[in-house]
C-alpha cells in the first residue's frame, strides 16, 4: 500500500497538469483565430435579425445542411426576428468568446451564452452551439425567444405591403355587405370555409341540437345584419399577430348594438399564410355574442 499511494498521487498530480497546461503558440494563435471567425458568424446572425432576413442565415451554418435541416433553423430567426422585443437587437459576444479556453476551441464544438440588448435597453442572453468543419466554424444550433399565439409581431415591410390591399377590399367588402365577394375569396378548403363551435360546459352537456360544424357564410350573413357602430380606419399600420410559422392574423375589434343595453364588440380575425407566390388570404373569423357558439 505504501508503493501504492505514492504512485497514485503522481497519476493525478500528472493529469492535473496536463489539464491546466498552457496552450503553445501554435494553438493560442489557432484559439484566436477561432474568435474571430466567430465573432464573425455571431455579428452576422445578429445583423439577420435585425434585418429580419432568414435566408442570410444560409452561409452561416454548415454548408452540407439538407433544405430540410435548415428550414427549422430559419423559422427559428424568422421568428425571433419578428418579436417586438428583439427590435435593436445587439450582441455583445466579445467577452463571451474571450472566455472560452484554448482546449475548447480546439475540441471542434463551443456552447456560449451571449449577452443582447435591445432597442429599449433590456439585456436578456441568446445560447449559440458554434463547431468546425472543413470549411470553418459554422453555427450549428442556437436558441432565441419565440412569439406565442396572439403575440403582437413586427414583420419585415414587405409582409405588411403585401397584406395592407388584401386586408383593405375585405373589410370595405365587409362594410359594404358585398359578403359573397368574402366567401368567394376564401379558398376551396374545408378548414377554411368551416368552423367548428365553441361550447361552454353547459351547451357541452346538451349538444345534440349543436351543429358539428358552422359555415363561415352563416356568420356573414349574421355580420351585414349586425348594427356597427363604428368601422376601423384601415389606411393605418396594421396589427399583427403571431399564428404560427408561416401565419398570421389582422385583427378588428367592431363595436356594435345587441340585445344587451351594454355595447358589444366583435372580433374579426383574418389569417394570412404564407404561400410560394407570398402571402395570401386563408380565413375570416368573427368572435362575438351575435355570432352562435364563437367564444
Amino acid at each position: 500500500m505504501r508503493r501504492i499511494l505514492p504512485l497514485t498521487l503522481a497519476l493525478v498530480a500528472a493529469a492535473l497538469a496536463a489539464g491546466c497546461m498552457a496552450a503553445t503558440p501554435q494553438q493560442a494563435q489557432s484559439a484566436q483565430a477561432s474568435r474571430l471567425e466567430a465573432r464573425s458568424l455571431l455579428d452576422s446572425f445578429a445583423a439577420c435579425i435585425r434585418q429580419k432576413d432568414a435566408s442570410g442565415l444560409r452561409p452561416l451554418v454548415a454548408p452540407s445542411l439538407a433544405p430540410s435541416q435548415f428550414l427549422p433553423l430559419a423559422l427559428k430567426l424568422e421568428g425571433a426576428s419578428w418579436l417586438k422585443s428583439y427590435d435593436g437587437y445587439s450582441m455583445e459576444a466579445g467577452p463571451a468568446l474571450d472566455a472560452v479556453s484554448w482546449s475548447r476551441w480546439d475540441s471542434g464544438t463551443v456552447g456560449l451564452s451571449v449577452p443582447v440588448t435591445n432597442a429599449n435597453g433590456d439585456t436578456f442572453r441568446n445560447r449559440f452551439t458554434l463547431a468546425h468543419g472543413q470549411a470553418g466554424w459554422y453555427i450549428k444550433d442556437f436558441t432565441v425567444d419565440q412569439p406565442k399565439p396572439g403575440d403582437l409581431v413586427d414583420p419585415p415591410p414587405a409582409v405588411e405591403q403585401q397584406i395592407t390591399p388584401i386586408v383593405k377590399s375585405l373589410m370595405s367588402a365587409l362594410r359594404d355587405g358585398r359578403i359573397a365577394e368574402i366567401w368567394y375569396a376564401l379558398p376551396d378548403d374545408p378548414n377554411a370555409r368551416l368552423r367548428a363551435p365553441v361550447l361552454g360546459f353547459w351547451e357541452r352537456l346538451g349538444s345534440s341540437g349543436v351543429p358539428d360544424v358552422i359555415s363561415i357564410f352563416d356568420d356573414l350573413n349574421v355580420v351585414k345584419r349586425l348594427r356597427i357602430a363604428a368601422w376601423p380606419d384601415t389606411s393605418g399600420p396594421l396589427e399583427l399577430t403571431w399564428l404560427g410559422p408561416g401565419a398570421v392574423t389582422v385583427v378588428y375589434a367592431l363595436p356594435y348594438a345587441w340585445s344587451d343595453p351594454d355595447s358589444q364588440s366583435l372580433r374579426v380575425e383574418l389569417t394570412f399564410l404564407r404561400r410560394d407566390a407570398g402571402w395570401a388570404f386563408y380565413t375570416i373569423r368573427f368572435h362575438g355574442a351575435a355570432i352562435p357558439y364563437s367564444e
